[in-house]
């Protein structure tokens, strides 16, 4: 009983600002305004926010100015009443509109996802639809005739790699990678690194994965730079950047010599890119000195087709 005697007290001597804050408070059981709005339903004009309030505010006001001119208690309790009403109302326009901007941003977010999905998939079938005709040409069999046969067949017998194209690709990479794997290397986990627009990978450490990718590291020092990035970005948390480029190095160095030292053969080719079929437009000299006489048929009726094709359209318009 004297606790709440003491509540009453303390509510009695509320301003306009901490009645509301009150309110406020008070209405945080409730999940949501809609729930809130339906307690209301059904309740008397008394339980309404802004009758309640106003009418505590004004009886608070009297009792604190009891003894004073009329005139001078009715001024401060209008101004009393007038305050708690701008309050709730404000309260109740800033939730209206930050309910219609949650509204507007949900679309606007769902439209942009919606785009990022056409995107996404417009690249998907872009990619795919340039991967096709190679895929086809290799993978899948189609009847030829003898000369194109042993025309695909030569291809693949003297069929070489660039080597601008073979350091440069993955190639090197994924093998390097696997070595050091095999040999026992630390792997950092995927979810410990984040990619820019450049493919460029960057450390990511939260609170979800630091714990474990702290227990890669033999040490403290050695998660610190990993986590600003100064070491360790190739993938493992055993191998420091300046000895995987020092081993890389010479894995490139001992590939170089092989070829050098004719254990592996030298190819040459030439990029036909009016040959219709795509596996043949990068055509292997035989021997590193003659090309394969259909081939180079293919890519004279290829380039006549073309040229037909240019001037089939310019006709047209």
């Amino acid at each position: 009983m004297k606790q709440d005697a003491r509540l009453d007290k303390i509510e009695k001597s509320l301003t306009s600002k901490q009645a509301v804050i009150l309110w406020l408070q008070e209405i945080q059981q409730y999940r949501n305004a809609e729930e809130y709005t339906q307690f209301l339903r059904g309740q008397p004009e008394s339980a309404r926010p802004l009758y309640k309030i106003t009418k505590q505010i004004s009886q608070t006001t009297r009792d604190s100015m009891k003894g004073q001119p009329q005139q001078v208690v009715e001024n401060a309790v209008y101004r009393a009443t007038r305050d708690v009403c701008f309050l709730v109302k404000l309260q109740q326009q800033v939730n209206g509109y930050q309910m219609t901007e949650e509204r507007v941003w949900s679309i606007v977010f769902a439209y942009l996802e919606s785009n990022l999905r056409t995107i996404t998939w417009q690249n998907s079938y872009l990619r795919l639809r340039s991967d096709m005709p190679a895929m086809y040409s290799r993978m899948i069999p189609y009847p030829l005739d003898s000369e194109t046969a042993a025309a695909v067949k030569t291809a693949i017998e003297n069929d070489v790699t660039i080597w601008e194209d073979f350091e440069n690709g993955d190639n090197l990479d994924e093998w390097f990678y696997n070595y050091l794997l095999d040999q026992g290397a630390r792997e950092l986990p995927k979810e410990a690194y984040t990619y820019d627009n450049d493919g460029k990978s960057k450390p990511l450490v939260t609170t979800d994965n630091e714990k474990g990718v702290r227990d890669c590291f033999q040490d403290d020092a050695e998660f610190e730079r990993f986590k600003a990035g100064e070491d360790y970005s190739k993938g493992f948390a055993t191998i420091k950047d300046a000895d995987y480029d020092a081993h890389y190095d010479q894995m490139v160095s001992a590939i170089h010599k092989l070829v050098d030292s004719c254990e592996v053969k030298a190819g040459s080719s030439a990029w036909l890119e009016s040959v219709p079929i795509p596996f043949l437009q990068l055509a292997t000299l035989n021997d590193g000195e003659w090309l394969d006489r259909h081939v180079l048929m293919l890519a004279e009726v290829g380039a006549s087709a073309a040229g037909g094709q240019r001037l089939s359209s310019k006709e047209n318009k």
